[in-house]
């Protein structure tokens, strides 16, 4: 993310925005109500490039550790 932050950034809005908007992913604010655990995530950056090796854009991925769930409390 050195590189053109403002690119990676943007791109990590862009994902963040279309989770939100499909309902997927939440920002939770304050304390947590009962019942509710949060899941862990992490974010994948990559590049997506031309055919001639330039980039095209910034992507970044929002990917949810889902195995650190356990069958029927979780999910």
């Amino acid at each position: 993310m050195r590189d053109n932050p403002q690119e990676w950034q943007a791109g990590l809005r862009f994902e963040l925005e279309s989770l939100i908007k499909a309902r997927i992913f939440k920002i939770l604010k304050g304390p947590l109500l009962a019942g509710i655990t949060p899941r862990l995530y992490k974010i994948v950056l990559r590049n997506k490039m031309h055919t001639d090796n330039t980039i095209a854009r910034y992507k970044a991925k929002v990917v949810v550790r889902g195995f650190k769930q356990q069958y029927r409390i979780d999910y």
